[in-house]
C-alpha cells in the first residue's frame, strides 16, 4: 500500500515545494515591521473593531492611494488572532501556492520538464522569496498574478468552449481582485486586454463581456473612494503631469532579477564582505545563463506560435504576460522599483522552464543542467541566509520602526499589557500609528512630536505611555512610572523602555512644578511653573524645566510653532546667556495638554558671583515674534516673565 501511495505522490514537486516553504518560512520572525508592512494590518484591525470599511489604502509614491483589498484579506486571519504573525503567515502561505500553480501551468500547457524547471526557479528565486514574505499592500501580488495567469491560460488552452468561458470569467475576476490590492496591478488589465485582442475568435463573446463587466464592478468601490478624495486625486494627476517621462531598460532588468536573483547580494547583503565577491561572481554567471535560457524559451515559444504547434496559444499568452508589463514600464515618469516586476509573475519562470526543457533533450547537457540547478538553489539559499543574518546582526538600526518582529511583536504585547493596566489611550513613540495598532492589536493614538529629553506631553485626565529605544529622558519623567523594559540582545544591545504618565486632573498638573506660577500668554498657553536650581557655578549648564498648559487653542495655531526661551540676566536686566527648550507645531496642539519643556542654559565662565534671574517666554521662529503675556483683563503687557533668583558662586575665587 505504501508503495502504491508513493507512486501517486509527485515526489519532485513535493521536494520543490518543501524547498520553497523552507526559504519562505525560515527566520520567519525577522521581518522588519515598518509602516508599509503594518498599514494593511492596522486597517484590518480597525475594520474588525467596527470603525468602518475603507475604500482607499496607503498612498503610493505617485500620490494616489492604493486600493484597500489587502486590508480586507488580512482581516480573515486577524479575526482569529491579533498577532502580527497571523497576517504574515497568511500572506506567505498564499504566496507559497505560486510554486504548485507554476508547476500545474507548465505541466498542463507544456510538459513535465518545463513544469519542474519553472517551479524550481520560482521556489528558489531570492527576490520572489523576499517579496513573498511581506504584508504590505502588494504582498499578495505573486499569488494573484499567478492565479490570474493559471485561469486565463486555461481559458485559451481548453478545448471545450463552455469551460473556456468559465475560465475566462474567473480569470478576469481574479485579475481584478489582484488589482484591488496594489494600484500598479491595474497594469494587468493591459495584459488581459491584449489576450482578448489576440484570442477574440477563440473566446466566447458572452463570457468575455461577463468577465469584463465583473472585473469593472469589482473596481467600482475604489473608484468611489478616489472620487470622494478628489483633492488627493487632483494632486496626483498634477504631480503626474509635471513629471519628466523617460525610456530605459530598468523594468526589464527587474523582471530578469525576479527570475535569477541577480544583485540580491548587493542590494540586501552587501555588509557581509567576507564572501560578497564570490556571491557576486556566481550571481553574474547565473544571470548570463538565465538570460540565455530566457532567450531560448522565447525562441521555442515563437516557434510554437508560428508553426501552430501544440500549446502555441499558451506560449503566446505567456510571452504577452511577461513582455506587456515590461513594455508598459519602459516609458515611465518615476523610478521603477523591483517589486513592480511582480506583474510578470509567473511568465518569466515558464519561459525559462521552456529553455531548460529544450536543453534537457540534449543528452550530454543533462548533467550540467542538474548541477546548475543545485548551484542556483545553493547561491539563492546562501544569499537569503546572509540576508537573515544581516537583520540579526543589525536588529534595530537605531529606530523602533526598524525592529524585526522577533522584538517588535513582544514590544506590542508589552504595550497591550501596559495599556490594559493603566487605561492608556495614547502612545508617544517614533512608531507610526499604523505600526502601533498592528503590533498591539487594537486602535491606539500615536504621537511623535516629542523629545524625551526636552519636550514631553502630559495629557489632562488621560494616561499616556512613552515607548523609547534607549533614549535619554529629561526631568519630566520624574513624574512618570517606569513600566520595565525589553532587551534587544547584542550586537544591538539596546533596551526598549516603557514609561506611563498616569491620568491627572488639572489640579494635579498644577502641582507638578516645584515653583508655581499662573501666567497666561496670548497664544493660549499658561505657564504653570518651573524647576530651576537655586545655585550654580560659572561654566555650569543649567537645565531649566517649564510647564506650559494649553488653556485654549489659538485660531492661527496652524502657522505657529512656539517654544520656550531662557535668558540669563543680571539685576539690571542685561542679557548674559541664551538658551531654550523644545516645542511642537501648532497643528499638533490640543486643549488640556501640559507641555513640559526642558532646555539648557550655559552659565558663562567669566560670570562674577552674585544673584541672577532667568527671563522666560515663548518664541515663534515662523513669525519671528514672542508670545505676549496677558494681564488679568486679557490685555498684553510684556513678552517675558522673570524666573528665579539663582545664586552664582565662583568656587575658585
Amino acid at each position: 500500500m505504501l508503495k502504491i501511495a508513493l507512486t501517486k505522490v509527485n515526489l519532485p514537486l513535493m521536494a520543490i515545494l518543501a524547498l520553497a516553504a523552507l526559504f519562505r518560512f525560515a527566520y520567519f520572525d525577522l521581518l522588519r515591521y515598518d509602516l508599509d508592512n503594518a498599514y494593511p494590518t492596522a486597517q484590518a484591525i480597525q475594520m474588525l473593531e467596527g470603525q468602518g470599511f475603507p475604500l482607499l489604502s496607503l498612498q503610493t509614491s505617485v500620490s494616489l492611494p492604493n486600493p484597500p483589498l489587502m486590508s480586507y484579506l488580512q482581516a480573515i486571519p486577524l479575526a482569529f488572532s491579533r498577532s502580527p504573525f497571523a497576517p504574515l503567515l497568511w500572506v506567505s502561505g498564499l504566496n507559497l501556492l505560486v510554486v504548485p500553480m507554476v508547476y500545474w501551468m507548465g505541466k498542463r500547457h507544456f510538459d513535465g520538464r518545463v513544469a519542474l524547471a519553472a517551479s524550481l526557479v520560482a521556489g528558489a528565486s531570492p527576490w520572489l522569496v523576499f517579496f513573498s514574505r511581506l504584508t504590505w499592500v502588494q504582498g499578495l501580488l505573486p499569488f494573484f498574478a499567478s492565479l490570474s495567469a493559471l485561469l486565463l491560460l486555461s481559458a485559451v488552452g481548453d478545448e471545450e468552449p463552455g469551460r473556456r468561458g468559465r475560465w475566462l470569467v474567473l480569470g478576469l475576476i481574479a485579475l481584478s481582485l489582484g488589482a484591488q490590492t496594489f494600484l500598479l496591478a491595474y497594469g494587468l488589465f493591459l495584459t488581459a486586454g491584449l489576450m482578448v485582442v489576440f484570442f477574440h475568435r477563440h473566446l466566447p463573446p458572452r463570457a468575455t463581456a461577463a468577465g469584463w463587466i465583473g472585473a469593472a464592478l469589482i473596481c467600482v468601490p475604489y473608484g468611489v473612494g478616489l472620487l470622494r478624495d478628489g483633492q488627493t486625486t487632483t494632486k496626483a494627476v498634477s504631480h503626474l503631469n509635471r513629471a519628466q517621462w523617460q525610456v530605459d531598460g530598468e523594468a526589464l532588468e527587474h523582471a530578469l532579477r525576479l527570475i535569477d536573483g541577480n544583485e540580491f547580494s548587493l542590494a540586501r547583503t552587501s555588509e557581509f564582505e567576507s564572501d560578497l565577491a564570490l556571491r557576486r561572481t556566481v550571481e553574474g554567471w547565473t544571470h548570463l545563463v538565465f538570460v540565455g535560457l530566457l532567450a531560448l524559451g522565447v525562441y521555442w515559444s515563437l516557434r510554437a506560435i508560428l508553426k501552430r504547434e501544440q500549446g502555441w496559444n499558451a506560449s503566446l499568452l505567456v510571452l504577452i504576460w511577461f513582455f506587456a508589463p515590461v513594455a508598459l514600464m519602459t516609458w515611465h515618469p518615476f523610478p521603477v522599483h523591483p517589486h513592480y516586476a511582480l506583474l510578470t509573475v509567473p511568465a518569466g519562470y515558464l519561459i525559462v522552464g521552456r529553455g531548460v526543457a529544450a536543453l534537457f533533450n540534449v543528452r550530454y547537457l543533462k548533467g550540467p543542467i542538474l548541477l546548475g540547478a543545485v548551484l542556483f538553489v545553493a547561491i539563492s539559499g546562501l544569499n537569503l541566509l546572509r540576508f537573515f543574518q544581516l537583520i540579526e546582526s543589525q536588529p534595530d538600526l537605531g529606530h523602533l520602526y526598524w525592529l524585526p518582529l522577533r522584538y517588535s511583536a513582544p514590544m506590542g504585547q508589552k504595550i497591550t499589557a501596559v495599556v490594559d493596566r493603566w487605561g492608556v489611550t495614547e502612545v508617544y513613540s517614533e512608531l507610526d500609528e499604523a505600526e502601533l495598532i498592528a503590533l498591539s492589536g487594537r486602535t491606539l493614538r500615536s504621537y511623535q512630536a516629542f523629545d524625551p529629553a526636552g519636550f514631553v506631553v502630559v495629557p489632562e485626565g488621560r494616561a499616556a505611555l512613552y515607548v523609547l529605544l534607549s533614549q535619554e529622558v529629561g526631568p519630566a519623567f520624574a513624574h512618570a512610572h517606569r513600566e520595565g523594559s525589553l532587551s534587544i540582545p547584542p550586537p544591538g544591545g539596546r533596551e526598549v523602555d516603557f514609561y506611563v504618565f498616569p491620568a491627572r486632573s488639572r489640579q494635579e498638573l498644577v502641582r507638578l512644578p516645584t515653583r508655581r506660577l499662573e501666567v497666561s500668554f496670548d497664544n493660549g498657553f499658561r505657564l504653570l511653573g518651573y524647576d530651576l536650581p537655586q545655585a550654580a557655578q560659572p561654566g555650569d549648564v543649567l537645565l531649566i524645566t517649564t510647564y506650559w498648559f494649553v488653556e485654549r487653542l489659538h485660531q492661527d495655531r496652524f502657522q505657529q510653532y512656539y517654544g520656550p526661551f531662557y535668558h540669563l540676566v543680571d539685576s539690571e536686566g542685561r542679557q548674559l546667556s541664551v538658551g531654550g527648550g523644545g516645542g511642537a507645531p501648532g497643528y499638533q496642539w490640543r486643549g488640556g495638554d501640559l507641555y513640559v519643556a526642558t532646555g539648557p542654559l550655559l552659565i558663562p565662565e567669566s560670570l562674577a558671583s552674585g544673584t541672577y534671574w532667568i527671563n522666560a517666554g515663548l518664541y515663534d521662529p515662523n513669525a519671528n515674534r514672542n508670545a505676549r503675556i496677558l494681564d488679568s483683563q486679557g490685555n498684553p503687557w510684556a513678552d517675558k516673565i522673570r524666573l528665579g533668583p539663582i545664586g552664582i558662586e565662583d568656587a575658585s575665587a
